[in-house]
Formats: structure tokens, sequence, C-alpha cells
């Protein structure tokens, strides 16, 4: 007998089906942070780096966003390590914190992240984290390449992000940061990188 199927569900499925194809209409834009020669230290230090990669401008110009919401949808990064002395480790680590003002850098030295400290998963979501060995003897300049693909409830229709107003870069769901630190407490042994970060996201 062939399958027989409701007005209810024909609906959702074309609704579904409908929402996918105005997804894929939506224009992409790229949002880029870029690194040029910046030190990482240890976290007792000035030199760590940490970085949102949603601080969007809301505006219609290329790289800003419409609205107080966008759809990230993908990030692509490509880093340079270089080392400093004999032994460099870094430690680089993409995550998410669930209170968007509770960082993996606060601020102070001494109250961030150490390189070899554990993360605390109640706290924050890991998309990646990385440990990197750089020298001087050896492999003195390491690259790191990545892509990190973002879904809603597991769908492929991306993660919303949501921002304080249309203008204002504070974001208040699901901010997107990098963090960076290494074991080195001397800036002149400190490694450095050199590339960049792009989030890949559309105007929700």
């Amino acid at each position: 007998m062939p399958r027989k199927y409701s007005k209810k569900s024909s609906y959702k499925s074309m609704k579904r089906i409908a929402k996918q194809v105005m997804a894929k209409n939506i224009e992409t834009k790229v949002h880029t942070a870029e690194y040029s020669d910046a030190f990482i230290g240890a976290n007792s230090t000035a030199y760590i780096i940490a970085t949102s990669v949603v601080d969007i401008a809301g505006g219609t110009k290329s790289g800003e966003r419409v609205g107080e919401r966008i759809t990230a949808t993908s990030l692509k990064y490509d880093l340079f390590f270089t080392g400093a002395q004999d032994t460099n480790s870094l430690r680089v680590i993409f995550y998410i914190p669930k209170s968007p003002t509770d960082l993996l850098w606060q601020g102070p030295a001494g109250t961030n992240l150490a390189f070899n400290q554990a993360i605390d998963f109640n706290r924050y979501t890991v998309l990646k984290d990385m440990f990197i060995p750089t020298n001087l003897n050896g492999q003195n300049c390491v690259r790191k390449q990545g892509y990190i693909s973002f879904r809603n409830k597991g769908k492929r229709l991306g993660m919303p992000v949501i921002y304080d107003t249309d203008l204002s870069v504070s974001c208040t769901k699901n901010r997107i940061m990098v963090y960076m630190v290494s074991d080195s407490v001397s800036p002149i042994t400190t490694p450095k990188v050199n590339g960049y970060v792009r989030l890949f996201y559309k105007d929700a």
C-alpha cells in the first residue's frame, strides 16, 4: 500500500525545506582577526592573547552585521607560531564561555588560566584545545590550520550569536573566544604568533 502523509506532516516538511532554502540564499560574510608578531606569554605576564572572534560592528559594509544577532556557520584559522628559546610550549584554546563575561582571561596577572591548568567544563564549552611545542634548535616555526563548523541543536543551520543592541559589539550569547598562553615568563624568551582567524556568518 502507498504510504499516506497527513496535511500536518506535509506542512512541517515544506516549512523546513523553505527555511533551508532561505538560509542558503542569505549572503555569507567574513570577520577576520589578524595577528602580526604578537607575543604569547605565561598567565602571570601581560603577553596573553585573548581575542573575541565575534566583535562585529553593526552596519551594512563588508564584515559588519545587520541587526542584534548573526548566525555563525564556521570558523577557519591559519596560524604560525615561532619559538624564542630552546623549548617553548604554547596552548591555544577556542571556546565559548557559558556566561559571556566569564573568560579564561580575567585581566590581572595570575588570575588567568595557566598553560597546564585544567578547564572547568561547567563554565566553558571548548571548541578546540591545542598544545604546541616549538624550539630554536629544530621546529622553530609551527603552522596550525583548522576548521570548526557550528550547529544549532544538531542542525546544519549554524549557531546563533546575540548582541546587546543592533550596533553594540557586546555579545550576550555564544561569545566565541580565542585564548593563547605559553610557559614563558620572560619577554626575551616569549614566542610569537602570526596569521588569522576568520569567522563565517550570516545576518540572522
